[in-house]
């Protein structure tokens, strides 16, 4: 669960989400929304079917698929994304490393993100202001840098 929003994938490997669309952090336009840009329930995120983990944020989500994949959507303001700006739909993160990369696993803050890699490195992006990306500086990352530890 995030600060507004919640997202879970089901058994069969669908991915929902609901609670605020703010920023797209649901994984889709506000037009499919209410007034409030509020979905109630959950809503499926795209047709795959293949989703093997998910994590919120503040205002972003990334999802894994089964093959390591890694997607985000939502607010990218920090570079939480890996992707460059907002995006309305789950988009291939981080780029444009997207095709060699595969992740194990990933955890969100606020306006950043990690994840594990297929070699169990940590690689983190996005804001930094207090240190969160393990890099020895306060500098804000949009493309995944791996943790000095």
């Amino acid at each position: 669960a995030g600060q507004h929003h919640t997202c879970a994938i089901r058994g069969t490997g669908e991915l929902y989400c609901w609670g605020s669309n703010d920023f797209f952090e649901l994984g889709r336009d506000r037009a499919s929304l209410d007034d409030a840009n509020v979905a109630s329930e959950p809503l499926r995120v795209g047709a795959d079917e293949d989703w093997s983990s998910v994590a919120v944020g503040w205002f972003h989500s990334c999802a894994l698929k089964r093959g390591g994949a890694l997607y985000c959507w939502g607010r990218s303001q920090e570079g939480q994304l890996g992707a460059g700006a907002a995006a309305g739909e789950p988009v291939r993160a981080p780029t444009p490393s997207a095709t060699s990369m595969r992740f194990r696993s990933l955890a969100l803050g606020s306006f950043h993100t990690c994840a594990l890699d297929a070699e169990r490195k940590v690689y983190c992006w996005g804001g930094n202001t207090e240190g969160q990306l393990g890099v020895n500086d306060k500098v804000p990352r949009d493309m995944p840098v791996p943790a000095a530890f």
